[in-house]
């Protein structure tokens, strides 16, 4: 794989990926703006109100996610909501019993 970004102190900010192309002999193509990997880590479990960034270190060779908070989108909202609703619903539940 190709990944290419944003190179930060060392670090690429990975935007993208994609197949890498390879010569007749069959080793990776350079490409000019990326770098070649093996493989990309999956990302981690998803999280309400946070993303991942995905950085890739050029020296040591190894990915890394920074996980950053951001606002909550309007299904997490609505999830929020309903998860509130099912814990007042259960707490009078068990006052009526």
């Amino acid at each position: 794989m190709i990944i290419t970004g944003d190179l930060e102190n060392g670090k690429l900010r990975v935007w993208q990926w994609f197949p890498h192309k390879v010569d007749e002999k069959g080793q990776p193509l350079e490409h000019p703006n990326g770098y070649y990997v093996d493989k990309i880590p999956e990302y981690p479990a998803p999280e309400r109100g946070f993303d991942y960034i995905m950085y890739y270190d050029v020296e040591k060779k190894e990915f890394t996610f920074e996980k950053k908070e951001r606002p909550l989108t309007p299904d997490e909202v609505s999830q929020e909501q309903t998860d509130l609703l099912k814990d007042i619903l259960a707490e009078l539940k068990k006052k009526q019993s």
